[in-house]
Formats: structure tokens, C-alpha cells, sequence
């Protein structure tokens, strides 16, 4: 029984890229929550900054913390994931139980203390695998599980779909939002590409939904809506 409890391990992370769920998760909460942001070479240092800001003060915003009382009173399990190419990524801030103002104040704090890890190429699909297993693995046991990826950048897009699809299989939804840049775009095309890009390949389970952000100035704004929404748990389906 050992050896074969061994190879179903083997299979499930050589072929799909994460490993099974804990046979009995400790603490139960209304939502687990994977932050994943983009830490790719398009992102320099100050956009880099922005998204952490951004993060920090949508957490101790009114408006979030009135999204996570409605969300239930066991609270929501969050992590920050930074991610660049396929098999670059990390978990910079550990699993944390937000249930109130003074929690959420020091996840805000856990945020601001998170160093930069991750640069490199850009793969959606490797951030979904990432931020799946995340889920899969961690301590907790959610009544609804969210990854929220957010990025400035397309991938590519056969391997994003599938690990979309192997996430929605585990019961995780995927939101989306999308940076866009006047770096690379100065007619708008790459923006519609991008926001494509994200509905046709990253996005799905129940009640997925896409934002934008028009520029790492507007990330702040944008991640505090994105943020009520899912956690609140009244998203609209837009793609299933």
C-alpha cells in the first residue's frame, strides 16, 4: 500500500503538476485564497512595488473588510504567490486566516515586509499549477477556493488552458486581472490580446470573472474591486 500511495503521488505531480490534497485539512474556513502576481522581466522594481502596496492597502480598506464578514465567520485563508516562467515561482507570504480589521491589518504588514524573489519569463500556466497545488496541499479545507492571477503579460496558451482545467476539476475557480502597459502598447492591441488571452485560457470555474487595470497605477483600485467581489463570494459568472 506504501509503494502505491507513492506512485499515485509520482503520477500526479510528473503529469499534472501538483501533488494530492491532505487526506484530512485542520482548520475549516469560508475561503482559501491564493494571491498570485506577476513577478515577471516585464515587471520592474517600482511596478513590482505598486502591486504590494495595492495588495497591502485593499486589505485594510472598508470595503474588504466588510467583503470578509460577509464572506462567513470562519474567515479566509490568503497566500501571496509571486510567478514569472513555468517553474519559477514561490510563496512569499505564508497561509493566514483573515477574520477582522486587526488581522487583516497584519497580513497588509506581511505584504509590505515581502521581499522580491521571482523574475524572469512569463507562463500563466505554471502559476495556475503553482497556486493549484497551493490549494491542494496547504492546512485548510475552504467551502470556496479562489486563485486570483493578475499579470501584464500573455503566455503559452495550450498549457494555460490545461492547467485551468485541472484546477477547475479540484473545485478551485480562477479570477483574473489584467495590467495593461503603455510600455508595449500604444494603440491598445496588445490590451485586447492580453484581455483575450486571459478569458479564453486562464479563467473558469464557478463564477470566474476578468478585471482590468489600466496600468500598475490603477493596480490599487483594481485589486480592492477584484477583492470585494471574490471574497464576498457575489461574482457573476462570465466564463465556466
Amino acid at each position: 500500500m506504501r509503494n502505491w500511495n507513492a506512485l499515485i503521488t509520482f503520477i500526479a505531480v510528473f503529469c499534472f503538476g501538483f501533488t494530492p490534497a491532505r487526506a484530512q485539512p485542520t482548520i475549516a474556513v469560508d475561503l482559501e485564497l491564493v494571491l498570485a502576481v506577476d513577478c515577471s522581466g516585464s515587471v520592474d522594481n517600482r511596478e513590482f512595488d505598486l502591486q504590494m502596496v495595492g495588495l497591502a492597502k485593499a486589505f485594510v480598506s472598508a470595503e474588504v473588510i466588510r467583503a470578509i464578514g460577509v464572506a462567513g465567520s470562519r474567515g479566509v485563508a490568503v497566500s501571496l504567490v509571486q510567478w514569472s516562467g513555468y517553474q519559477t515561482q514561490t510563496r512569499s507570504v505564508d497561509w493566514f486566516v483573515v477574520r477582522d480589521p486587526a488581522s487583516a491589518l497584519q497580513f497588509a504588514k506581511m505584504i509590505l515586509d515581502s521581499k522580491r524573489f521571482v523574475r524572469g519569463s512569463t507562463s500563466t500556466a505554471g502559476a495556475i499549477s503553482f497556486s493549484t497545488n497551493e490549494i491542494l496541499t496547504n492546512a485548510y479545507e475552504g467551502r470556496r477556493k479562489i486563485i486570483d492571477v493578475s499579470g501584464d503579460g500573455r503566455s503559452n496558451p495550450d498549457l494555460s488552458f490545461n492547467q485551468s482545467i485541472l484546477a477547475q476539476k479540484q473545485g478551485i475557480t480562477i479570477n483574473g486581472l489584467v495590467i495593461f502597459s503603455k510600455k508595449y502598447d500604444h494603440e491598445g492591441l496588445a490590451d485586447f490580446a492580453l484581455a483575450q488571452f486571459y478569458s479564453e485560457n486562464v479563467i473558469g470555474g464557478e463564477g470566474a470573472f476578468l478585471m482590468e487595470a489600466k496600468g500598475y497605477e490603477d493596480f490599487s483600485r483594481a485589486i480592492r474591486k477584484k477583492l470585494v467581489r471574490e471574497i464576498s463570494g457575489n461574482a457573476v459568472a462570465i466564463r465556466k
